[in-house]
């Protein structure tokens, strides 16, 4: 079975013969990887969206570069609709952006915010998918993607956790009149994901339950999530989140809702792998291998990718348990970690399996 095929079977919780090591594609160069560990034994994620938003309302988007104080470029992007201008500004930081302006800025920008988003609506992504799935090694999988959920589509990209508190607290009413808006823009994705040929989409995620509280959560992040997965049935399609904060707050709400695996958790934030795997069972794991210890040497990175195997093994078992790094190491101790997580792996394999 090729790599790809076992990554989709582990994500639906059945068995396999390794425990999978999963690698972003855009976070280190996929061929130095294989140099460094060899052939078949990581699996790259390749992230692609089916569908892509649309806004009838956008007059146009511009575009312009500009030098900052310290030298470093940035792009500052301008939408321009009937009701007024927004502009972001973002430096580029190897596979993401750095946003050192948000669009929204004060409540003077909720009427063009507003009318960007009214009538907003999901169209196909067609022509990006089939080239992705086409031109994917044997040993990268595609993963399907639906942005964010209503409420953090603002927070990540459009106020920003300060300025989205604030209003929240001042200006809820106009907070939620774009929610409403977005909310119609997600819906109608989901038709259009339901034909896509891939298998897993994972929708939204980043969210931070020690700022919007479990019970925004419980309002604006779990209900759709069980939407989507609704919307999918009879598909044979599995619908997972990117859940890579402290969820202590949201523990239950997580063991309890309509998810078929957690991406990016991360036991450094004080939920053991153990306590994870026994109340999230028979969901998925995508284990974040913890950020918090890119530190550790060789030896000390092989024996805890072990430890977090036995916890996986002894609560739950290993069937829909995988490793991966969804976070970025530094590049000098990519040499030392990556093959010491590949050994610890292996030796829980010998061990386990």
């Amino acid at each position: 079975m090729m790599l790809k095929d076992q990554a989709l079977e582990a994500l639906a919780g059945r068995p396999t013969d390794r425990i999978p090591f999963f690698l972003n594609e855009t976070h280190y160069a996929p061929e130095k990887v294989r140099q460094m560990l060899g052939n078949n034994v990581a699996t790259f994620v390749r992230r692609v969206d089916s569908t892509r938003d649309f806004y009838p309302n956008l007059i146009r988007l511009d575009s312009q570069w500009e030098t900052l104080p310290d030298g470093t470029r940035a792009r500052r992007l301008t939408y321009v609709t009937p009701k007024g201008n927004l502009t972001t500004l973002q430096r580029p930081a190897g596979y993401t952006n750095w946003t050192l302006e948000y669009p929204f800025k004060s409540e003077q920008d909720y009427p063009a915010l507003t009318c960007l988003f009214e009538g907003s609506y999901a169209v196909s992504n067609e022509a990006e998918l089939a080239e992705a799935i086409r031109t994917a090694p044997e040993d990268t999988f595609v993963r399907d993607g639906l942005e964010t959920e209503p409420l953090q589509e603002l927070i990540s990209f459009w106020m920003g956790t300060e300025t989205f508190c604030c209003e929240w607290m001042d200006n809820r009413d106009r907070v939620l009149e774009v929610v409403r808006h977005i909310i119609a823009l997600r819906r109608s994705a989901y038709p259009l994901i339901a034909q896509s040929p891939l298998t897993c989409v994972t929708f939204g995620g980043n969210l931070a339950p020690t700022v919007i509280g479990p019970q925004l959560a419980r309002e604006y992040y779990f209900p759709y999530y069980a939407e989507l997965k609704e919307a999918l049935a009879g598909t044979g399609k599995l619908v997972g989140c990117h859940l890579d904060a402290d969820n202590q707050l949201i523990f239950e709400d997580i063991a309890h809702s309509a998810l078929d695996y957690i991406e990016a958790f991360d036991p450094s934030f004080g939920i053991p792998v153990s306590r994870a795997r026994r109340a999230f069972y028979p969901r998925s794991i995508w284990l974040n291998w913890p950020t918090g210890n890119h530190w550790m040497n060789a030896g000390q990175a092989r024996e805890h990718t072990f430890e977090l195997c036995r916890q996986a093994y002894e609560n739950g078992g290993l069937a829909g348990f995988i490793v991966g790094i969804t976070e970025t190491v530094p590049a000098a101790h990519r040499p030392i970690l990556y093959p010491a997580i590949a050994l610890g792996l292996e030796d829980a394999r010998r061990a386990f399996l």
